[in-house]
């Protein structure tokens, strides 16, 4: 460990599950934290020499060494999945959320690239991030192709196998002092294995393919002007994309915490002072109505994003809001919605004139739900209907025949656990939208105004058909084991793999797929949910569309179902009529043979 006067070492604890914690903490008041994650040989005491900086600043600063780096327990040099990563991250993000209040997400090198990838998978769970000298285009990429046998051991499931990164301590500083310490630090991680860059491999292809389709909160990236050990100008490309502003160190080598640690912390620090300022409004106003998971998710994502967001709710959820706020979390890690929102179970308190009118109650509350409020709703403005089924925009524009109306179709996996309180345990996926009636342009330009400060995946779907094609490539992916699911507990892979259920749910899906041919409806992938190859899977022989439909269940992981939930909490009315009702309506009107959707109705019953 570095030890002197300007590198304290911190106060060092150990979490559950053996990840060590590294704290420095202001002596005054405590501004916000910063989340340090290190680099593919380094730990968290490489972080030692921003610290004084940053807190004479009123910074805390927490860096953690990941499991099997530094003094943590586990396999050195080793990570099974980039999910135990983004566990472990979001789990210490929580500590720093729950004990400072705001907290900025900083990488170097590796870490960099995780802090990126981390921040497009959960960028809600931080107020700014900030790249040093990230490794994107390291000339340790050819570290996994050096040699066959590397390869070739992986593929044959050799995945502990160890591979030396080979860099040496001069391509991460000049100091000669600094030199030393990284050749004999002893925490220092000399090897790692094929998993860990395998792995790796998947986060930078998931930035690649995810950068400037997810809007980030305030990001930068500090480059080293001498930096040796990657590409500066693969490296902006990778900025440029994300909408990650870049500012490059003159004269400094790779490791910036060694190389310049006073400017780096000094940028830091005006970096995550400003961020507050950067998203602190965008001057719109959203009244979501319904404040359930999707209502809660939308509403506390978008406050975040620095809208005026006003949640409409029923009467007895109030105290408990109130209390508490509204809460998204993962499984590891929670965070409250901005001040800008507010809950109300009445129009009079919600914001004045909101620009963007969301709507997100079931299908079978849509009336009762809108009514109250419909002569509150400016004329003109846009209402967006993020609802299950086909047939609510309809029903929307019939009480509202003056206001613009978009169908959305909104692909996130969220549970209300209690009022106000939001699981959203798988982070991909997003908002699809098109314009159902109403001035496409102006539709269009509202709703790309506001939805992609959520920090999700925005896709907009143009053209004749767009909203039944939304809404339809939505409802096959509900239909197949909303229902199921609803009445038998079972998970997607439980259902999969008996031979009854699982049958089942291929037909109901083969069903729904001919049903959208006959009516000219062309399915439209959905973030995170290629609908398409979905139809090609479910057209293959019954064993085979199985397999497949398992294999996607399982690489997803289970996922709350909105159907069960209705039960759950004893409700006699669920959804079924506008899922798989729809199905058996116009499938009966074509003569299509419906009869699988038509069980599945009948065991649900109402």
């Amino acid at each position: 460990m570095i030890r002197n006067d300007a590198m304290p070492d911190g106060r060092v604890e150990t979490l559950e599950g053996g990840a060590r914690l590294r704290r420095w903490e202001p002596a005054g008041s405590v501004r916000g934290a910063f989340l340090c994650l290190h680099g593919m040989e380094s730990h968290s005491g490489w972080f030692a020499p921003i610290a004084s900086g940053l807190t004479r600043a009123g910074w805390a600063m927490l860096a953690y060494d990941r499991t099997g780096w530094g003094g943590s327990a586990g396999r050195r040099g080793h990570l099974s999945s980039y999910r135990d990563f983004v566990a472990e991250a979001s789990a210490v993000a929580d500590i720093a959320i729950r004990e400072y209040g705001t907290v900025h997400l900083a990488g170097m090198s590796w870490g960099g690239v995780a802090a990126l990838y981390l921040a497009l998978r959960r960028g809600w769970l931080f107020d700014s991030v900030h790249l040093l000298a990230p490794g994107f285009a390291l000339a340790g990429d050819r570290i996994m192709g050096r040699s066959f046998g590397g390869v070739w051991s992986y593929l044959r499931g050799d995945r502990t196998r160890e591979v030396d990164p080979g860099f040496a301590p001069e391509l991460f500083t000049k100091n000669e002092h600094r030199r030393s310490f990284i050749k004999n630090d002893p925490l220092r991680v000399r090897k790692v294995t094929l998993s860990f860059l395998a792995e790796t491999l998947k986060m930078r292809l998931f930035v690649k393919e995810h950068a400037g389709k997810r809007r980030l909160p305030p990001s930068w990236c500090l480059l080293a002007g001498n930096d040796r050990m990657l590409s500066n100008d693969a490296t902006e490309a990778v900025c440029r994309k994300a909408g990650v502003r870049t500012e490059v160190v003159a004269d400094a080598e790779h490791a910036l915490v060694f190389e310049s640690p006073e400017r780096v912390a000094a940028l830091l620090d005006r970096n995550a002072g400003g961020a507050n300022e950067s998203r602190s409004g965008t001057g719109k106003r959203i009244w979501v109505i319904g404040g359930g998971a999707v209502g809660g998710a939308v509403g506390t994502l978008l406050s975040r994003g620095g809208c005026e967001v006003g949640v409409l709710v029923k009467e007895k959820h109030l105290p408990a809001i109130r209390k508490d706020g509204f809460l998204l979390r993962t499984r590891e890690a929670a965070r409250p919605a901005g001040d800008t929102l507010v809950a109300a179970a009445d129009t009079g308190s919600l914001p004045e004139n909101p620009d963007l009118v969301v709507v997100s109650v079931k299908s079978f509350d849509t009336e009762s739900a809108l009514l109250p409020a419909a002569c509150a709703i400016p004329r003109g403005t846009v209402l967006l209907s993020l609802q299950n089924g086909v047939g609510n925009e309809a029903r929307i524009r019939a009480l509202l025949p003056e206001n613009p109306v978009a169908a959305g179709a909104i692909c996130i996996s969220t549970e209300a656990l209690r009022a106000g309180d939001v699981l959203w345990p798988d982070d991909r996926g997003g908002i699809a939208a098109a314009v159902f009636a109403g001035d496409q342009g102006r539709v269009l330009e509202t709703l790309r105004s506001i939805l992609p400060v959520s920090g999700m995946e925005c896709e907009w779907v143009e053209g004749e058909g767009a909203a039944e094609r939304v809404k339809w490539s939505k409802l096959v992916l509900n239909i197949g084991f909303n229902a199921l699911n609803s009445v038998t507990g079972l998970t997607s892979a439980e259902l999969l793999r008996d031979p009854e259920y699982g049958t089942l749910v291929v037909r109901a899906l083969r069903e729904a797929f001919q049903v959208m041919r006959r009516s000219g409806i062309r399915p439209v992938d959905l973030p995170g949910y290629p609908v398409g190859k979905l139809g090609a899977v479910v057209r293959a022989p019954g064993m085979l569309a199985r397999r497949a439909l398992a294999w996607q269940a399982a690489r997803s992981g289970e996922s709350a179902f909105s159907m069960r939930q209705d039960v759950l909490r004893g409700g006699k009315t669920t959804e079924i009529a506008e899922l798989n009702g729809v199905v058996v309506e116009r499938g009966e009107r074509f003569g299509i043979d419906v009869s699988a959707n038509r069980r599945l109705c009948a065991m649900v019953g109402s």
